[in-house]
């Protein structure tokens, strides 16, 4: 038998000197006490001045450094009896990203409503916004790429709701309730700019039933334009700009007339549109629902009016709860009642509620 070995196992010979255990560790050991810890371990060594050289044993594949014998020294030494040491140079400023914190918590806010966040495409075609608008757009008001993957991803996409309600349709053939929101970019091009604006929406899809079919309880229908205004007043809530933020009705015809509602702060800035889906573009998208309610809003806007939470003293006294009837004219709308009654009860009020009509 011919054993042809063309390289030998040769024994690893490794240096340890007590300034290397000093720098790593911040304890000082001598010699013969670093060499003592690795015999007991099985290494061979031999001590000298200030170092020890360690003859590494063959079942060590472990150990093929200085460091690592430094492991095996503290492992014997004891984690517990190392030294606390600062650090030598003190550590940066940390800067809080207000703006990641704001979408996470917008995020969460949404996730604990009941729905489910989803990412689309920023890339879409003149087909599939047409579709959800009603109206051909004009290719000149889009950003499109030289070179396309596909020609159904050739623009960039100025609106989220498009792509978010074919993912609508898409899962409404597969499940009987969907409840959908994206937090995303889109791009409008600037005159005499090579880049675009690219601010931040938030858009929010409903549709189906309200809970699922049970023999326990009856129907209760399907989703419709107050659950998705509850889905926002609890964002608004939370955001504490409640007060701040009015439902004025809505002209869009994207939208079901009288079913929807354009959202405004107090400086008649607007923050995005809410309602029910048109029936021509329910039809269009061939939605297998008879009702679905959607929404976009400016959530650049929304961080900015964002107000930090602030201590209120907890009163002493039980909550007193009144009824309020008024006779108004057709015209009059809930939300001028409400600010009506807000801007007139003081600052013990705490919130309004109309809780019927007729």
């Amino acid at each position: 038998i011919v054993d042809v070995y063309a390289q030998p196992w040769q024994q690893p010979r490794l240096e340890l000197t007590s300034a290397e255990v000093r720098r790593l560790l911040g304890i000082d050991l001598s010699a013969a006490q670093i060499a003592d810890m690795l015999t007991r371990l099985g290494f061979e060594c031999e001590v000298g001045v200030d170092s020890v050289l360690v003859l590494v044993p063959s079942y060590r594949l472990d150990v093929s450094i200085a460091a690592d014998l430094v492991e095996e020294v503290v492992r014997l030494y004891g984690y517990d009896r190392l030294p606390t040491t600062r650090l030598a140079d003190e550590l940066p400023p940390q800067y809080t990203d207000e703006q990641q914190l704001g979408e996470n918590f917008v995020k969460d806010t949404l996730a604990a409503c009941g729905l489910q966040e989803v990412i689309t495409y920023s890339l879409t075609n003149l087909a599939t916004v047409a579709t959800f608008d009603g109206t051909q757009p004009d290719g000149s008001d889009y950003l499109q790429l030289e070179n396309p993957l596909a020609p159904e991803r050739a623009y960039l996409r100025r609106s989220i709701l498009p792509e978010l309600a074919q993912a609508l349709a898409m899962n409404l053939r597969e499940r009987p309730r969907v409840a959908l929101f994206e937090l995303g970019r889109v791009f409008e091009p600037q005159p005499g700019e090579v880049l675009p604006c690219e601010p931040q929406r938030l858009a929010i899809v409903l549709a189906g039933q309200r809970k699922p079919l049970s023999w326990h309880e009856a129907d209760e229908g399907l989703l419709d334009y107050f659950d998705l205004k509850g889905v926002l007043e609890t964002l608004l809530s939370r955001l504490r700009i409640a007060d701040t933020v009015s439902f004025q009705p809505a002209d869009d015809r994207r939208f079901h007339p009288g079913r929807s509602a354009y959202l405004v702060t107090t400086g008649e800035a607007s923050l995005g549109v809410v309602g029910e889906l048109h029936p021509d573009v329910r039809d269009r998208l061939g939605l297998n629902v008879s009702r679905a309610v959607a929404a976009e809003l400016d959530f650049d806007a929304l961080l900015e009016l964002r107000e930090e939470p602030r201590y209120q003293t907890i009163y002493r006294q039980p909550v007193v709860y009144q009824d309020i009837a008024v006779v108004a004219p057709i015209a009059v709308t809930a939300e001028q009642a409400r600010n009506l009654i807000r801007s007139t009860a003081g600052a013990l009020l705490e919130s309004v509620e109309l809780f019927d009509v007729y």
